[in-house]
């Protein structure tokens, strides 16, 4: 997993730049957290990403300020973000070394498998600056101190049968709370 967390930081830092260096003519900075988990603890990899309302100007060197709506399109960032990844991916095959997983190892489950994931909708999520510096600090903590599950999440815990029942919000059903049951490892 290390390798595509680094491709999925790779990717994104060059969409980034790549958009950064077309719509405002600059090079500004951005800051990416990795975030493993989704809200029902279920793989779900992805980045929390900062991004500077200015940069370095391309021509005069100097810091500029981006304009007030400074963010790019959302759905324009989503694909190109998606074919950069997938190419990343893609050029993984070259590697001698890569040690693929078992349901990955031959050339035709790797090309399945990036076709699938070329049908997908990359979701990018953007929105408008946090103001200052506290309320990016407050955002930061959020992804970087947080445990997976906290205390008062956990519902039951059953040491016979070896499981963890907790709740859960489900956006993708009107964020309703939900229960969720599961088994420990040997």
């Amino acid at each position: 997993y290390d390798i595509l967390a680094s491709e999925l930081f790779g990717a994104a830092a060059e969409t980034l730049k790549l958009f950064q260096k077309n719509n405002w003519r600059m090079d500004g900075g951005f800051l990416a957290v990795l975030h493993t988990w989704g809200r029902a603890l279920n793989w779900h990899p992805h980045l929390h990403v900062l991004v500077s309302a200015g940069g370095r100007d391309c021509s005069s060197g100097k810091w500029r300020q981006a304009r007030a709506n400074y963010l790019f399109p959302v759905p324009n960032m989503s694909k190109v973000f998606g074919a950069i990844l997938l190419g990343r991916i893609a050029a993984l095959d070259c590697r001698s070394a890569m040690c693929w997983p078992q349901s990955l190892e031959t050339l035709e489950a790797r090309r399945d498998w990036r076709l699938n994931l070329a049908t997908r909708n990359w979701n990018i999520f953007s929105r408008a600056t946090l103001g200052n510096t506290r309320a990016v600090v407050r955002y930061l903590a959020r992804y970087t101190s947080r445990i997976a599950i906290s205390n008062q999440r956990i519902k039951r815990v059953d040491e016979v049968e070896r499981t963890v029942s907790f709740e859960w919000k489900d956006y993708k059903d009107g964020e309703k709370t939900k229960e969720m049951t599961m088994g420990g490892g040997t």
